[in-house]
């Protein structure tokens, strides 16, 4: 028996079952109240294994945002790609994109909660290069589902949290997550999305938005106000 690569096939298995169980903690906590004794704790390691294997907190938080990022992805393989979607017209191609998002909503709320927690951590930190390819590789997936002229963002907003936001939209911090549909074209706007967040309600602002007849607010300045960290 080769034991050295016997030796390297358990530290690498060790490795990717360090990653799987931090993807599952981060569904479950955000990122900024994960830490990394944690993780330890919930992988039987030592936490100074981690930083051995690792090197920082980010570095492995951002391997295991990948890996979710990569299970969402399989979810829809090959549909950007076929030749349904790419005969569509621009518009057509954003409800399609619209059906994703409402996929992603109703189904998967702990990606989506993910998303926003990732986003805030990280942009604190600065990107070692692992994190920078890691992150450029989901890029690298997004963009071409994205029609030129597309310029709208979905935010799911924490009305306790983001003080510039929820000034810009008009809430008040106890009025509790709030879902925002951002018009980041030549005039930044802004749709806050109403009612109770089912499928039809979510169903019926996406017909609006494909048919023109959302209405949006303009934004103070025509400024879209930075998510606070």
């Amino acid at each position: 028996m080769d034991y050295r690569n016997f030796i390297k096939n358990a530290k690498n298995d060790r490795i990717n079952d360090v990653i799987s169980i931090t993807a599952q903690m981060l569904l479950e906590t955000d990122v900024d109240e994960i830490k990394m004794n944690d993780i330890a704790d919930r992988c039987g390691l030592g936490v100074a294994s981690l930083y051995r294997y690792f090197g920082t907190k980010a570095s492995l938080v951002t391997k295991a945002g990948a890996l979710l990022w990569s299970n969402v992805m399989a979810l829809f393989d090959g549909v950007f790609e076929c030749d349904y979607y790419k005969e569509k017209t621009g518009l057509d191609k954003l409800r399609e994109l619209m059906k994703v998002f409402k996929v992603l909503f109703l189904s998967h709320r702990d990606f989506l909660r993910f998303v926003d927690s990732f986003d805030r951590y990280i942009s604190k930190e600065k990107p070692s290069e692992d994190i920078q390819n890691i992150m450029n590789s989901i890029q690298n997936w997004l963009n071409p589902k994205i029609s030129r002229g597309i310029k709208y963002k979905f935010g799911w907003i924490n009305s306790s949290t983001q003080n510039g936001m929820i000034s810009s939209l008009g809430l008040n911090k106890d009025d509790g997550p709030k879902l925002v549909l951002i018009n980041r074209g030549t005039r930044k706007r802004f749709n806050l999305f109403e009612g109770e967040i089912n499928e039809d309600n979510l169903q019926k602002m996406f017909d609006s938005l494909a048919s023109g007849d959302l209405r949006f607010k303009a934004f103070k300045g025509n400024k879209i106000p930075e998510l606070d960290q």
